[in-house]
């Protein structure tokens, strides 16, 4: 009971962190159905939780490989299926029992465009459990809100040695699409799974929006001293 509620709790706080430190999160591609391995691209702090978060909302569960580092730093991911990278057959099991298994063979955070050289651990994981090998592109950008977005390219199942090439392809035509799209509108074929503001990019507080009352050309500042010009003359 008490893992269950902490569980939860977790799940929760994700939640929370997605909705106050994001905008949005829009996909394109087909999800896999069933159990797969994701090897995904690892360019911001949020990736993990966008495809947790995203993996619950279409009905699957994900297991998530992280550093030690991380682990000894934040302990309780446990509960919400972070394995330390030594742990590749306990992703193989949940994999082959139905799960995603998410991994970032880069093996690090890595900001910036480009690939950089790939471990092998999903392609042995994917293989172990007899499931898909899915290749997955990832970018959190700030575009034209205050908050970033978030994009999830989800690809086709690709063999082991076609890996690298599909994942990096994928990462160079979403940084053109970004390139080329209108800041200000959703990225062209992609579809918003999550919106913080329903793309009300101009939101502000009510302090934002008294100054931006009192400066109008027409503000009643120069109504009223306009009114008294007026009256006098």
């Amino acid at each position: 009971m008490m893992l269950r509620l902490a569980r939860a709790l977790l799940v929760r706080s994700a939640v929370r962190d997605v909705r106050t430190g994001l905008l949005s999160i829009a996909v394109t591609g087909t999800p896999p159905a069933g159990g797969a391995v994701l090897a995904a691209n690892h360019g911001s702090w949020w990736d993990a939780y966008l495809l947790g978060l995203f993996a619950r909302n279409v009905g699957s569960d994900v297991a998530v490989m992280m550093g030690d580092e991380q682990l000894q730093r934040f302990p309780f991911l446990r509960l919400v299926g972070a394995v330390p990278p030594r742990a590749l057959r306990t992703l193989a099991a949940r994999a082959r029992a139905g799960d995603w298994a998410l991994i970032f063979p880069e093996g690090e955070l890595r900001a910036g465009r480009g690939l950089s050289a790939l471990h092998p651990g999903a392609e042995w994981v994917a293989e172990r459990a007899g499931v898909p090998l899915v290749p997955v592109a990832i970018r959190v950008v700030l575009r034209g809100a205050a908050k970033p977005e978030a994009f999830i390219r989800f690809g086709a199942p690709v063999r082991p040695e076609q890996l690298r090439a599909a994942l990096a392809s994928m990462l160079d035509e979403l940084d053109r699409a970004l390139d080329a799209a209108d800041p200000a509108r959703p990225l062209p074929g992609y579809r918003v799974v999550f919106d913080a503001q329903r793309f009300r990019r101009d939101r502000v507080g009510i302090a934002g929006r008294m100054l931006a009352y009192l400066t109008r050309p027409e503000g009643f500042g120069m109504r009223r001293g306009g009114a008294r010009g007026r009256g006098r003359g």
